[in-house]
C-alpha cells in the first residue's frame, strides 16, 4: 500500500501515516493489495487556531487523493480517526447521501466508539530544528564550490560555442560549393 504525505503541520508524519494506515485497513482494504494506486493525502491546519480541537477534510469521490485538516492545538484523535475513515469512503465512491445516518461516517449514534481505535494511536509534534548559523569556513568552502561550478560551466559553454561555429562554417561551405560546380559547368 503506498501512501504520499504532504505534511504541512507540526504533527509528525510517521503518527500521521499510523492513522491513514488504519482507516486504511478498517475501510479501503483493496489499497492494501499489490499493484494498488497510490492515495496521496495533504495534511494542514484548519482555521480554529488554538481553542479548536475538530477536524476536517476533503477529499475526491472515487479519487486517490484526500485532505486532512487538524487544529494547531490539541486535536481529539477519536475525531482524527472518524474523519480519516469518512473521506476514505469518499475515496471508494461513497457520496454524502448514502452515509446519511450512518454512524461509520456521520457524526450520529455512536461514532466515537466506532472510532475510538484512534485513542490507541501516538500523534505527538515534531520537535523544532534549531538551526545554526554557518560558520566562516563554510561560507568559503561554500563560495569556492560555486567558483568551482561556474567556471566549469563557462568552460562548457566556451566550448558548445566553438563547436558550433564550426558546424555553421561547415554548413556554409558545403552550402557555397554546389553553386560553384554549378557555376563552372555552365561556364564550359
Amino acid at each position: 500500500m503506498k501512501v504520499r504525505i504532504v505534511n504541512r503541520t507540526h504533527w509528525r508524519t510517521t503518527d500521521l501515516r499510523r492513522f491513514i494506515r488504519e482507516g486504511i485497513r478498517r475501510e479501503r482494504r483493496e489499497l492494501c493489495k499489490r499493484g494498488a494506486p497510490e492515495l496521496r493525502v495533504r495534511v494542514s491546519y484548519n482555521r480554529g487556531g488554538e481553542r479548536y480541537t475538530a477536524c476536517s477534510g476533503r477529499a475526491g469521490i472515487g479519487c486517490n487523493w484526500m485532505r486532512l485538516m487538524l487544529p494547531s492545538g490539541n486535536v481529539d484523535k477519536t475525531d482524527l480517526a472518524f474523519v480519516t475513515i469518512h473521506e476514505l469512503a469518499h475515496t471508494a465512491g461513497i457520496k454524502h447521501a448514502a452515509m446519511e445516518g450512518c454512524s461509520l461516517y456521520r457524526r450520529v449514534g455512536n461514532w466515537r466508539e466506532l472510532a475510538s481505535w484512534g485513542e490507541s494511536l501516538p500523534l505527538e509534534k515534531t520537535l523544532p530544528v534549531k538551526q545554526t548559523r554557518p560558520t566562516i569556513d563554510i561560507k568559503v568552502e561554500h563560495a569556492r564550490k560555486m567558483l568551482a561550478r561556474a567556471t566549469t560551466r563557462e568552460k562548457r559553454a566556451a566550448t558548445l560555442r566553438k563547436k558550433w561555429a564550426m558546424r555553421l562554417r561547415r554548413l556554409e561551405r558545403m552550402n557555397q560549393e554546389p553553386l560553384k560546380i554549378v557555376a563552372t559547368q555552365v561556364q564550359a
